[in-house]
């Protein structure tokens, strides 16, 4: 259990040019920090990252951009999700966001 559910509002993001995405992380019990890491590969590129965290919901808002490449188009955004709790323990987590 990664201790949250996520859902994604915004999107898809479009064959060209940029999309913006709303993740929301409803969790279980309030983090004291969250931080975000996008991993867009090479068919991905990702921009304008911002954080907010109130309670027991976190807000990342972001803009991502399919490139142009010779592979097929990005489907899905792998993230690392990493939070803090009140005693300073850190927690990653994989996150796997579909695009489409």
């Amino acid at each position: 259990d990664p201790g949250f559910g996520l859902s994604v509002t915004g999107g898809p993001v479009p064959q060209k040019g940029p999309g913006e995405l709303v993740v929301w992380l409803n969790w279980n019990e309030a983090p004291s920090a969250v931080e975000f890491f996008p991993d867009p590969g090479p068919g991905l590129k990702a921009e304008g990252v911002r954080v907010q965290t109130r309670g027991k919901l976190t807000r990342i808002d972001l803009t991502l951009s399919r490139l142009q490449t010779s592979a097929a188009p990005a489907t899905e955004l792998r993230a690392l999700i990493v939070t803090r709790d009140t005693d300073g323990g850190r927690r990653a987590t994989v996150a796997s966001i579909d695009l489409d």
